[in-house]
């Protein structure tokens, strides 16, 4: 079952939610990679949608989007309210990985993960207009409507593209468990996911939380 947008929770979305959970538990404590986590959060979005969206007049979520040859995200969230668009991105690690060394510097895992992150974060400075106009195809075909200039836009594919529509970027990390930080690391990962400019930085107990919300 897909979804791209929150949808009123209802019982048989509770009993849907509550075997997602039981799937995705199971899942996790077999996985040997994230490759082994994709599809099924690919499948289930609203796990995705639900954990990192920022807004909720318009929500997509999209797989495996590719900025360019070079990079491509696990995971792209695109949100629109009255004031500017969102871009929320996700990188997956795996649920094995240990986030911290013993002296509390990242594993080397995680710090990969941060450089792939400061990769898409350089790409879009450079090619903001490239990703613009990549979303204003993609929301052309969806044939959504604009959402924060509906004066001066009647679609979302014009208003994207717009100069002075505003969009934010966000980007988030998901690697390990939470049962596998200690109280000092948890400490640290609060810490950096709460650094300016930086990716927060999230275990997959997060989707595990908002299948347990919606039950």
């Amino acid at each position: 079952m897909h979804f791209s947008s929150i949808i009123p929770i209802t019982e048989t979305l509770v009993k849907f939610m509550n075997t997602i959970k039981k799937n995705l538990n199971n899942l996790l404590n077999k996985a040997r990679s994230e490759r082994d986590i994709h599809p099924f959060l690919k499948r289930n979005d609203v796990l995705i949608i639900n954990s990192f969206s920022r807004a909720w007049n318009y929500t997509h979520c999209f797989s495996e989007f590719r900025l360019s040859d070079e990079f491509v995200t696990d995971f792209l969230i695109i949100n629109a309210n009255s004031c500017s668009w969102h871009a929320i991105f996700i990188e997956l690690e795996s649920p094995k990985a240990r986030l911290y060394l013993k002296d509390g510097t990242p594993s080397k895992v995680l710090r990969i993960a941060q450089r792939q992150i400061s990769d898409w974060k350089n790409w879009i400075r450079i090619n903001e207009g490239v990703f613009r106009r990549k979303l204003s195809k993609i929301l052309s075909e969806l044939d959504i409507p604009a959402y924060c200039h509906p004066d001066k836009h009647i679609k979302a594919e014009t208003e994207i593209i717009d100069p002075e529509t505003w969009i934010h970027y966000y980007y988030h990390i998901v690697i390990g468990r939470r049962y596998m930080l200690s109280k000092q690391e948890q400490e640290v990962r609060a810490r950096e996911s709460n650094r300016w400019g930086g990716p927060e930085i999230a275990t997959y107990d997060r989707f595990i939380d908002q299948a347990k919300n919606l039950q």
